[in-house]
């Protein structure tokens, strides 16, 4: 469960939309509360990893997206542009083409 600003809700594609279209409760502050699909903790985390998403559960992606925002951070705070800073490792993958 998310809750996206209506920038980040009108970002969604795919199944991701359909999720929001059905699951979507807008608030009273205008983000939207919905239920959106995830394949893995590892890819939510960087598709939520946004100043105007924020994951509420499950615990473990909303941990993730924490511990990576706090990552991020770390690196652009550093007063050392070159500093080597302990960071998990990200899984990165390509989008399959369709020929």
């Amino acid at each position: 469960m998310v809750r996206l600003s209506p920038a980040a809700a009108t970002r969604q594609t795919g199944p991701a939309a359909a999720a929001l279209a059905a699951t979507g409760v807008t608030e009273p502050d205008g983000w939207i509360r919905a239920v959106l699909p995830i394949e893995s903790i590892e890819l939510a985390t960087g598709a939520f990893l946004a100043p105007d998403i924020e994951v509420l559960k499950p615990a473990e992606l909303r941990a993730s997206v924490a511990a990576t925002a706090r990552a991020i951070t770390a690196i652009y705070q550093s007063s050392e542009t070159n500093a080597v800073l302990p960071v998990r490792s990200v899984t990165m993958c390509r989008a399959k083409t369709h020929s």
